[in-house]
């Protein structure tokens, strides 16, 4: 009763998928390290599908030193990260690069590449300890008063940083302080004496500097010690010396050792030293005098007292070239660096003038024009014959002397040769011979 009957039927073809598309982050990586070194620190690259489907994503690099974990992967949309790993091992400074190429079948912009650059930079070379002075002296009294501290300059003049400690092998020193560490910079080491329960005489101690990895190391600086009796001072003297130190240098050059130094008091008298200690790299010359206080118990001035001036010249060959100048403090060690300079004597061969004149060479004579002969009544119908112009003779000259001869003659020469050559002309003109 009901036949036919109907039943409905639907189909839904659903649309493929658009293709990938490769996206990654950074563009670019950069590493650094240190000749011989830890390696760099790993860096981060994402990769991720930005299209549709599903990206099948593979990395690979074209150098040695770097690695990449995972090398696939894939993505139908989230990040993955693929971690960079660099090893130095083996290479030396300077810069490297790398490329990693990311590719994905069937992406529409496969395949992509990311830049990778790594820099190693060069060790610093190796530091040297630098020191001054190079020496120290300390007086006293019995049962006097420790002597004044003085101080040691520490510093590298090579390259990267030193490390430095200070050590001595005396009980009555002590240094202050111990260690420290320098890229060029001058630190302080305080040097002082206690001389509690000792006697008068003389003492000495060795300061050793060291430095591990420094090219010089270690070096040393002397400490002398002299305790006299109680109300003596050595040499008669009841000041102590000062003692001045420093570089030495003529026309800006370091004088090489045996180059007298004097240092003079005003009123007293002049104290030299000849020898020099060479430090640093160049080589710096480096004098120390000691210029000796005055003693009162003497009607002279022996010496120098608190604030005097003291001049300082350098015997540069037979020539004194002042120096410079310092103060002089009881006990205290003053820097003073010595400069001078060479000045030869000026005149040289002044500018010209004052001379006799220069005498004016004569002027070229004129050569006269002969006059122009009376023609006498001819002898005979024959023909006369043409004399030579005026022109010609005159290029020629008298006797044949070629044009500008005439310079190098004589005022009576030159008009006895026109003489002739006139009277030439007239006997050509009459005789026609």
């Amino acid at each position: 009763t009901n036949s036919p009957q109907t039943a409905l039927v639907s189909l839904n073809i659903e649309a493929l998928p658009g293709p990938p598309e490769i996206c990654h982050l950074p563009p670019s990586f950069d590493f650094t390290a240190s000749e011989g070194g830890p390696n760099p620190p790993d860096q981060n690259l994402w990769i991720g599908n930005c299209g549709e489907g599903t990206l099948e994503w593979s990395v690979s690099d074209d150098a040695a030193w770097l690695s990449l974990d995972p090398a696939s992967g894939t993505s139908t949309g989230e990040m993955d990260k693929v971690i960079l790993s660099v090893d130095i091992a083996g290479m030396g400074a300077g810069g490297y690069s790398a490329t990693i190429t990311i590719q994905g079948p069937g992406a529409t912009n496969s395949p992509q590449t990311a830049l990778v650059s790594l820099n190693i930079e060069a060790l610093p070379g190796p530091p040297e300890i630098c020191h001054l002075p190079p020496s120290f002296d300390f007086t006293a009294s019995e049962g006097g008063p420790n002597p004044p501290d003085q101080s040691l300059d520490i510093w590298n003049c090579g390259e990267g940083t030193l490390e430095w400690s200070v050590s001595d092998d005396a009980a009555w020193l002590s240094l202050s302080p111990l260690t420290g560490s320098s890229t060029g910079e001058m630190d302080k080491v305080i040097l002082s004496v206690d001389i509690t329960g000792m006697g008068p005489g003389g003492y000495s101690a060795t300061i050793t500097i060291q430095g591990p990895g420094a090219t010089n190391s270690p070096q040393t600086a002397s400490v002398s010690l002299t305790i006299s009796m109680e109300g003596y001072e050595p040499g008669g003297s009841t000041e102590p010396p000062c003692r001045f130190y420093g570089t030495v240098q003529v026309d800006g050059a370091y004088v090489p050792d045996g180059t007298p130094i004097t240092a003079t008091v005003d009123g007293a008298g002049t104290w030299t030293t000849v020898n020099f200690t060479y430090t640093g790299s160049p080589a710096e010359s480096v004098y120390v005098l000691d210029v000796p206080g005055d003693d009162p118990l003497t009607p002279e001035k022996d010496g120098g007292v608190e604030g005097d001036a003291v001049t300082f010249t350098i015997i540069h060959g037979s020539t004194d070239l002042a120096a410079g100048s310092g103060i002089w403090h009881k006990g205290i060690p003053q820097e003073v660096n010595l400069h001078a300079t060479t000045h030869i004597g000026g005149g040289g061969g002044g500018g010209g003038g004052g001379g006799a004149p220069t005498p004016t060479p004569p002027a070229e004579p004129a050569v006269e024009e002969p006059e122009e002969p009376v023609t006498p009544p001819e002898p005979a119908p024959s023909p006369e014959p043409t004399p030579p112009a005026p022109e010609e003779l005159a290029d020629e000259g008298p006797s044949g002397l070629a044009p500008g001869a005439w310079a190098g003659i004589g005022i009576g020469s030159a008009l006895l040769l026109a003489l002739v050559a006139w009277l030439i002309l007239r006997r050509w003109v009459w005789t026609g011979s």
